[in-house]
């Protein structure tokens, strides 16, 4: 099972990619002279804040992947940061600031998205391990299909969310007064940074790990009053087939898991390394 929740680093990387991406759209080029100097400080603050943000969360990041669970910690360091940019965002103008200002509303429309997850991986972390001494009953294992379905469903709400992110981006964008044509390569900046193709790659070891403990909960529950508990607290069909094809569910986690991780840590990387302004 996942060992950890798989929320916050993504909506980070995404928080992370809305500030590298306004920079590479040119939030420099709103530095001119003839702008006044609450402007241009302005600027100067965000990009500052920018890369305190960077260091502060590419670190939080490592203590996560090392198994530490910061996700409430770092939600709301998230929030405060771009509680602050938005206000930084209020002293300056021109399409830059529109763009950097659309970016994080939509971070911020997404938020039901990324709440509805993190609520139905807490409900199911709730439940412990799948274990015979926490399954003395049917009402146990639908308690169990029902919390593994949350989960499933939300993540796939998160998928879509995130598959959704270049095309409300735009729309936010062109709402924030940019002309359409200057939000299609304000876009085509900041997307590429979010890393949304390695984001569904995550979501999708997501699926495949808690379809596969879905699995098991159907096991437990067509075969129940055949299996017992064994040596080690572990589950004993009395068949080795069924004791088998049991273990197939659980290796099936624990690969989504191990390339979840990896592909964690590819992402990591890829971000840290990264130039930032």
């Amino acid at each position: 099972m996942m060992k950890r929740s798989t929320l916050i680093f993504v909506v980070v990387i995404f928080a992370i990619g809305i500030v590298v991406g306004w920079q590479k759209a040119g939030s420099r080029e709103a530095l001119r002279p003839q702008n006044d100097k609450r402007e241009r400080d302005a600027i100067i603050a965000i990009e500052a804040r920018a890369k305190e943000f960077r260091k502060t969360t590419l670190a939080l990041l490592r203590r996560q992947l090392a198994g530490e669970e910061i996700s409430q910690e770092h939600l709301r360091y998230m929030d405060d940061f771009l509680t602050e940019v938005e206000a930084a965002g209020d002293q300056i103008s021109g399409r830059e600031a529109k763009g950097l200002k659309a970016a994080v509303l939509l971070l911020r429309d997404l938020k039901p998205a990324f709440e509805n997850y993190h609520f139905a991986l807490q409900a199911f972390s709730a439940l412990g391990p799948l274990v015979p001494d926490r399954v003395k009953d049917k009402v146990a294992l639908a308690a169990r299909r029902e919390a593994t379905i949350r989960v499933i469903e939300a993540n796939d709400g998160l998928d879509t969310a995130f598959a959704g992110i270049p095309a409300s981006l735009e729309k936010r964008i062109v709402e924030a007064g940019v002309s359409k044509a200057d939000a299609e390569i304000m876009t085509k900046n900041i997307v590429p940074t979010a890393n949304l193709d390695i984001v569904a790659q995550i979501r999708q070891c997501d699926r495949d790990c808690f379809n596969a403990y879905l699995l098991q909960v159907q096991m437990l529950d067509d075969h129940f009053g055949q299996w017992k508990a064994a040596a080690g607290n572990v589950f004993d069909f009395q068949s080795d087939t069924l004791n088998s094809q049991f273990g197939k569910h659980f290796e099936a986690m624990e690969n989504a898991a191990k390339k979840q991780e990896q592909i964690q840590r590819q992402l990591l990387t890829k971000v840290a390394d990264t130039p930032a302004r």
